[in-house]
């Protein structure tokens, strides 16, 4: 069974059916032509606009209503249309693809079901084929506004619309959650950061004073004129007694020490002296010795003198030997304590260069938190005041878009300025307020 465009022609006698078809044709191109006039009133540049990648088109034939579909533009700026298959559209204008579709569609008979299940066959005219636009490419703005993302595009939207869908201007980097309760926490930060940077400040001294080996905190803080005196001047002379605690110390453990060394250093000289004279009488002794063996020998003294002077001999050189052990010794103390006492000195300067030194990170940690705590301080007393959404205000709106020829262009935009598919926005707000921040 043949019909041109539904199931009940066919029961038509010939003349009626030519009558109905006339009809029917003159019903379509009315159709077709009224929706090519709304499509160009609607948009007056449509027919100059170049589809790209992330448009949409409608696929549709005339009077054939299960054939019309929904067709992507992929980002190869490919679609594929049905009856046709896969057409590169990119950088090509509506008229252009219409003609590309159409001359790829010869007249041809399909076989088609109609809504209450019956296979039609019907005959597809390139003639009554349409392609439109179904969606533009989406724009996107960032920035200075309320609700920055992707937005639908429509023909005719200009900036200043684009904002207003956004939910108009806004300093969204000075949200807060509420400023009024914020301040406060950053007050109570703010206080707290400068009694521990006082602390920071006057350990800092205490510890450049031992190493100077002074007792006393010489230099005065410089933040006491703008800060509460009295808490600076609890913390000075909390760390001027510690100072003097561990000064009186140190003190003592040195004291101790030197002493350990001048009394080894004292026993050393004793011995050596006792030695000197141990080993002056053993000569002594030796040369007794001889003298007495010699008259011995003459007969002029007895045996038992000689056997005398050898024992009282052997008693002066076993008192030099034990002399001399002692010495040993004793200089091995006062080495010993010496080098304790260069090891304490070592030790304890080590102990304070470290100390100054992680006080320093300390305090360049703390200069960073409390310059944080400043800003957000400011930038609350901003948001009470509520001088962010006053007046002098002023947009500053950069477009970024991409032509036909792909070129990237980079354009100062005002509110009027009329946006295309695929436009970039990024707005930002300048005002005393923001310049005052940024410094």
């Amino acid at each position: 069974m043949m019909v041109r465009r539904s199931s009940f022609v066919s029961n038509l006698d010939s003349r009626e059916g030519a009558v109905f078809s006339k009809l029917q044709w003159t019903s379509a191109w009315t159709v077709a032509l009224f929706s090519c006039f709304l499509a160009v009133t609607s948009n007056c540049w449509a027919g100059e606009y170049k589809v790209q990648a992330g448009d949409a088109l409608d696929f549709s034939v005339t009077g054939i209503p299960e054939i019309k579909q929904r067709i992507a533009v992929s980002l190869e700026g490919v679609a594929s249309f049905p009856l046709v298959g896969e057409v590169n559209v990119s950088g090509q204008t509506l008229t252009e693809i219409r003609n590309l579709v159409r001359s790829s569609i010869p007249d041809k008979s399909l076989n088609i079901r109609s809504k209450d299940g019956k296979e039609i066959t019907t005959v597809v005219s390139a003639s009554e084929v349409i392609v439109d636009i179904a969606e533009y490419r989406p724009i996107y703005i960032g920035g200075d506004v309320s609700k920055p993302g992707e937005q639908a595009y429509k023909p005719g939207l200009t900036v200043r619309k684009a904002v207003s869908v956004a939910g108009g201007y806004d300093l969204v980097r000075y949200k807060s959650v509420n400023p009024v309760m914020e301040s406060a926490d950053f007050k109570s930060e703010h206080e707290s950061l400068l009694i521990e940077s006082l602390k920071l400040d006057y350990a800092k001294q205490r510890l450049e004073a031992e190493l100077a080996g002074k007792a006393i905190l010489t230099q005065q803080n410089e933040k006491d004129a703008a800060q509460r005196k009295s808490m600076s001047s609890q913390i000075r002379a909390s760390e001027e007694a510690i100072l003097k605690t561990r000064m009186d110390a140190y003190s003592k453990e040195k004291a101790f020490l030197k002493g350990f060394v001048d009394n080894a250093a004292a026993r050393v000289g004793v011995l050596e002296e006792q030695l000197k004279r141990e080993e002056e009488g053993s000569k002594i002794d030796e040369s007794e010795i001889e003298r007495v063996n010699e008259l011995n020998r003459r007969g002029v003294v007895p045996i038992t003198r000689s056997v005398e002077t050898r024992r009282v001999a052997l008693l002066s050189s076993t008192r030099a030997l034990q002399v001399n052990a002692q010495l040993g010794q004793t200089r091995k103390e006062r080495d010993e304590a010496t080098k304790n006492l260069g090891s304490f000195e070592d030790k304890r300067r080590n102990e304070l260069l470290s100390d100054l030194q992680d006080n320093l990170i300390r305090a360049m940690t703390l200069r960073s938190r409390q310059q944080a705590t400043d800003e957000k301080l400011m930038y609350t007393g901003i948001l009470r005041s509520q001088l962010v959404r006053g007046t002098g205000i002023a947009p500053q709106i950069l477009l970024f878009r991409t032509n036909s020829d792909g070129k990237k262009e980079k354009i100062t935009a005002d509110p009027e300025t009329v946006l295309y598919p695929g436009d970039a926005l990024e707005v930002s707000l300048s005002s005393d307020y923001s310049e005052l921040i940024g410094r």
